[in-house]
């Protein structure tokens, strides 16, 4: 029998503080130059974001490929370190811990990556697998990680004889439900799921995220939810953050976002997706979304927006609150119909 290695338990968040807050996070990205030997370049993947998540509350970041969503998430579980800015995880700054101050904190994060399959290891069970995160953290000893890994599996929607097999024999849905179990496996408080339906056949995607729902419903547990799919994110999430080349754009209740959005970018991606689309009328988005190697002077999103201003190239506008928890970086926010 393994012995039970016990870590200090981090104290939890008292009622009403919330459990992850960001403040002014950014990552930069450097590269040498092939043409300048010793020069480095680079460039900010996120720029200066300001985020909470309560505790038991999903939040949905949204936004096109490419706008930071998944360094971000990243970099709330530090398995990236931060450029600038801080992360507090109950309480507790982890912006600059080192791996071994972070330990015992890593079970209390855990991750949902979107390929389940290149994210098990083909050559062993799944249930191996599963108690390796109990183990690793010394949360229970052989037999107990057995019996919690069985519960585990019927808790996802699979069998407790499903442990010997590998993910091989599995279809996409329930590796996903395998991955899924594996990050509830040391009874973690924030879950970071990054695009976990995106790789998901249309049918399999309803039942992944109703589990999620419920899961959470049930745990209480606080879920930062990335992906592309408005809709999802409207049935899923209690909040939405939305970012464009690296800053959040928008954010605030699903309601307030989704049913009076400000920004002209959350307003051309709600248009684009057919179940949530406004009466409000918009043209769409102009030419590609610029690299963040050479992003645009001002607004980062005027080279696309049909609103743009002479003004917006000059400043980049702040993120403000209206007086509630609706924020908004633009200059033409208050000409935004209902």
């Amino acid at each position: 029998m393994m012995n039970v290695v016990s870590t200090p338990e981090p104290a939890r968040p008292a009622a009403g503080e919330p459990l992850v807050r960001v403040q002014g996070l950014s990552r930069r990205f450097g590269s040498r130059s092939f043409w300048r030997p010793g020069k480095t370049r680079g460039f900010y993947a996120v720029r200066d974001v300001n985020l909470t998540i309560a505790k038991g509350e999903a939040l949905g970041i949204v936004g096109e490929s490419g706008c930071g969503k998944s360094t971000l998430g990243r970099m709330i579980l530090r398995m990236l370190r931060p450029t600038d800015g801080q992360i507090e995880f109950a309480g507790q700054d982890i912006s600059t811990l080192s791996d071994g101050a972070l330990r015992p904190l890593r079970r209390r994060m855990q991750m949902i990556f979107q390929d389940p399959f290149a994210s098990l290891d083909p050559k062993r069970r799944i249930g191996d697998q599963i108690a390796d995160a109990l183990k690793v953290h010394g949360i229970m000893d052989e037999a107990q990680s057995r019996q919690r890994t069985a519960e585990l599996l019927s808790q996802v929607g699979l069998l407790p004889e499903h442990a010997g097999r590998r993910p091989h024999a599995f279809s996409g849905g329930q590796r996903q439900r395998i991955a899924i179990a594996r990050a509830l496996a040391p009874s973690p408080d924030l879950i970071v799921a990054d695009e976990p339906i995106a790789a998901l056949d249309v049918s399999i995607q309803a039942q992944v995220v109703n589990l999620l729902s419920d899961l959470r419903a049930r745990m209480g547990l606080s879920l930062l939810f990335i992906s592309h799919d408005l809709h999802v994110v409207r049935h899923l999430c209690d909040r939405v953050a939305v970012m464009y080349l690296g800053r959040i754009v928008e954010q605030g209740t699903v309601e307030q976002v989704f049913g009076s959005p400000r920004h002209p970018y959350t307003r051309v991606l709600l248009a684009a997706s057919p179940s949530l689309r406004s009466g409000a009328r918009i043209e769409s988005l102009k030419g590609e979304i610029p690299s963040p190697a050479h992003p645009p002077s001002g607004c980062g999103f005027r080279t696309r927006c049909p609103m743009a201003l002479p003004a917006c190239a000059e400043r980049e506008p702040a993120l403000v609150t209206d007086g509630t928890d609706h924020a908004v970086a633009c200059r033409r926010a208050g000409e935004m119909p209902a």
